[in-house]
């Protein structure tokens, strides 16, 4: 998908009187395919001030965007039908926000993600692929849907995420148990093989708790009670909330009964097998 540089990275070079000097390192960004002639990108950014960034477009043109900026789109029209690879040089890691938008399809590693993003944001079609483990440590805000096929331990996600939506033919493991810290909006729909809740202490109401495999190997009946219990437990669904634990989930039983009945009482809303 990528084919500029180094794993990480590559040095472009520029000739000066005196020899050869290093000019900026570009970093790895990601593809765009279109679909049709004359299709638009837009990408969303914020940048804080005193940071300058370059955008390579793939095709030969760039953008400058020098902070600080927030939010702000950024457009290209491309002329032709194919793929292209996107660069960025400057100050790359400084990149606080990230949306994607267009008609096209975005693809890549989360490993090239800036190190200091904190929001990250793709709907519709696009292919970005990787280890969840390489999500930024600062990330509080992760939303990807489309033919993804991220895989990893949910264990090795940062403790700073707030929402966390993932969709796509993912192939994520691990125990539940990991967001009771600090997610208060959780989606993971796809291939995943996440099939373990060790139970634990939720501190944060839900406005969306949705874990709804399509492979095998979801939570099982017991796993599926004892999340009932603890999320009634725990939390206050006064302000209303959806949990979805179907897809390859297995059903509950009688045992979850008084939570369900419990959260329904107080305004929430459950669909389990």
């Amino acid at each position: 998908m990528f084919q500029i540089g180094h794993d990480n990275f590559h040095l472009d070079f520029n000739i000066r009187k005196n020899g050869i000097c290093f000019s900026n390192i570009s970093h790895k960004f990601c593809s765009y395919t279109t679909n049709t002639e004359n299709q638009s990108a837009d990408i969303r950014l914020s940048l804080p001030a005193g940071k300058k960034i370059t955008i390579f477009w793939g095709d030969g043109t760039s953008t400058v965007v020098t902070g600080a900026v927030t939010t702000t789109t950024y457009s290209h029209t491309y002329t032709d039908v194919k793929t292209y690879n996107l660069t960025v040089t400057g100050d790359y890691n400084d990149i606080t926000y990230l949306r994607f938008n267009g008609d096209g399809s975005y693809g890549g590693d989360i490993k090239y993600m800036p190190s200091g993003l904190k929001h990250f944001d793709r709907f519709d079609a696009n292919t970005f692929c990787g280890n969840i483990q390489y999500i930024p440590a600062g990330m509080d805000y992760f939303v990807c849907y489309g033919s993804n096929t991220f895989n990893g331990d949910i264990q090795t996600l940062t403790s700073e995420l707030n929402l966390f939506v993932c969709g796509g033919r993912n192939t994520l493991i691990g125990d539940l148990a990991v967001f009771a810290d600090s997610v208060s909006y959780l989606k993971i729909l796809g291939d995943n093989t996440i099939s373990e809740y060790s139970g634990c202490t939720w501190t944060h109401n839900f406005t969306k708790f949705q874990i709804e495999p399509v492979a095998p190997g979801g939570l099982s009946s017991a796993e599926i009670d004892q999340l009932l219990i603890d999320l009634d437990n725990d939390l206050d669904w006064s302000g209303g909330g959806i949990i979805y634990l179907t897809g390859t989930n297995a059903p509950r039983t009688s045992a979850s009964d008084d939570a369900v009945s419990n959260i329904e009482a107080e305004g929430g809303t459950i669909f389990t097998n």
